[in-house]
């Protein structure tokens, strides 16, 4: 089977909707699927740029000899659109709806009734829907009128692993994103300096101070060290879907503290870590008191739980449906 995965940007094991499509891949070639990532661009330009990626996105899957299209995002509009004999599943890794309804300005004004018209489009002519937690499933069927299937993002639980854990005097929680505004920077901030503990800040440059270093982008092989170097994820992010860093960091063995705008629904309260409603920064810091505290057994569920949704595990979900449509 020829099975064609439809990416914006490519698919590389970085970031969150491409990393998902990149490792669906990878478990694809060891089972045997013949498999073709096609994307729009390498780098976004504007919006006129995108629409004609989108159409060579279409050209190039009608002249590709697929048996079967797996489409992620908007890149497979086109497609759609103008009609394919193809099968198509679409995966939701959040809905258009949910990301500018936490956006503002110029940015939400010039793509927001493009992108959920065609993300709309895409949903509705799919043969089958999946999406990635249960929150984007509700939220695909109250905005779109459609029934998916939740599959939880998976991670990869040998490069993500407990292994060679460095043991720090004083706890470290590690922060990743490049959005510090919607992923609450400044809360796992403020609650780390209430404990007097360090913070290591991924995706984000700054000035370090005694108890916050900034590292900036790294390239994807130093993600795991820098969980070997942490003890817990801190997470206040305002909106996911179902995000890849805590995944990564439970396969590490790190406990967690992310907030309840995160959607990281595999977790259960004071069992991997915590899950907080709101954005005040002492509940963080109150949470990570406790992990502290019972370190050892919730590092252990971590990582079991981690265990259970490898990306071996959860793309037997996705080679399933193939098979029920070719």
């Amino acid at each position: 089977m020829r099975i064609c995965f439809v990416t914006t940007t490519p698919a590389v094991s970085i970031g969150g909707v491409e990393n998902v499509a990149f490792n669906i891949m990878e478990q694809a070639k060891k089972a045997g699927f013949e498999v073709e990532n096609v994307f729009a661009y390498e780098r976004y330009k504007n919006p006129i740029a995108s629409l004609r990626a989108y159409r060579h996105v279409e050209k190039k899957i009608r002249n590709g000899s697929f048996d079967l299209v797996h489409s992620h995002d908007n890149a497979s509009y086109f497609l759609v659109k103008n009609g394919t004999r193809l099968p198509v599943i679409h995966t939701s890794h959040g809905t258009w709806g949910n990301y500018f309804a936490v956006m503002s300005g110029f940015r939400k004004r010039l793509f927001s009734k493009r992108s959920i018209s065609m993300e709309r489009l895409i949903v509705q002519y799919a043969d089958i829907n999946t999406s990635v937690s249960n929150y984007v499933k509700k939220s695909v069927f109250e905005q779109y009128g459609v029934k998916s299937r939740t599959i939880y993002n998976g991670v990869d639980i040998e490069k993500f692993n407990p292994m060679g854990k460095i043991h720090n005097k004083i706890p470290v929680g590690a922060w990743v994103g490049t959005n510090p505004d919607l992923k609450g920077l400044d809360i796992a901030i403020e609650a780390v300096k209430m404990l007097n503990l360090k913070l290591i800040v991924v995706g984000i440059l700054d000035k370090n101070d005694n108890e916050v270093i900034y590292l900036g982008r790294l390239p994807p092989s130093q993600m795991s060290i820098v969980y070997k170097k942490a003890d817990f994820l801190i997470f206040p992010s305002k909106y996911e879907s179902h995000p890849i860093a805590p995944l990564e960091a439970l396969a590490s063995g790190l406990p967690l503290v992310v907030s309840s705008n995160s959607n990281v629904e595999i977790i259960k309260s004071s069992r991997e870590g915590f899950v907080i409603d709101g954005f005040e920064s002492e509940n963080y810091a109150e949470a990570v008191q406790t992990i502290i505290k019972k370190w050892g057994r919730m590092s252990a569920a971590a990582r079991k739980c981690a265990i259970k949704y490898s990306w071996k595990n959860q793309s037997k979900k996705y080679f399933r449906l193939y098979e029920k449509l070719v």
